[in-house]
């Protein structure tokens, strides 16, 4: 019979569909979804012509439950996957800022030694650590925002900004490499 190859959530879903689904002379339509033992899923709309005749259609919705329930858990896992990529992030910026902080502490006390001052050039070579420190610490920031802003907890705006200081910058960033390699820098 139909009713031993359709599978319920209960009995009462079972009593459900006797009722409605198998009552000779029905008069409504009725649609219902039907899920066989062996897992497929039909949409069964019947309903009576005019002429007193029964019209039974089914609809396999198998292959559309599969793809939806697919598409929900690559969505969980990208969803996931997101997540944890916002807290490496986040994690990996502030585990950054200990040595970050070494160097820069270590740097400013060579800087500021009164018993031992700095010569002219190694003063310059402090003051591209500094400096080199002082990009990092934006890079660190930029990171940490970025997991905030994939996070949905900061809201992006934006602002000019001088490509001229920006290139000066990085000529006096690269510069004693540059020196160093024999490259002039313009």
């Amino acid at each position: 019979t139909v009713m031993s190859v359709l599978s319920f959530q209960d009995v009462s879903e079972r009593e459900e569909y006797a009722a409605e689904a198998l009552v000779p002379g029905m008069l409504r339509p009725t649609t219902r979804d039907l899920r066989l033992r062996d897992g497929r899923t039909y949409r069964m709309s019947i309903r009576r012509t005019p002429e007193g005749g029964t019209v039974i259609q089914l609809t396999d919705l198998t292959e559309a439950i599969q793809r939806a329930e697919l598409l929900e858990k690559a969505q969980r896992a990208a969803e996931a996957a997101s997540a944890a990529k916002s807290q490496f992030l986040s994690s990996m910026t502030h585990e950054l800022r200990t040595p970050f902080n070494a160097i820069v502490g270590f740097a400013q006390l060579l800087y500021r030694d009164k018993k031992e001052p700095l010569s002219d050039r190694q003063r310059q070579r402090v003051d591209q650590i500094l400096k080199g420190a002082e990009h990092l610490l934006h890079l660190i920031d930029d990171v940490l925002d970025l997991s905030h802003i994939e996070a949905g907890g900061i809201s992006m705006s934006t602002e000019g900004v001088e490509v001229a200081e920006v290139l000066d910058g990085v000529i006096e960033a690269l510069q004693p490499a540059a020196e160093d390699a024999g490259v002039m820098l313009l």
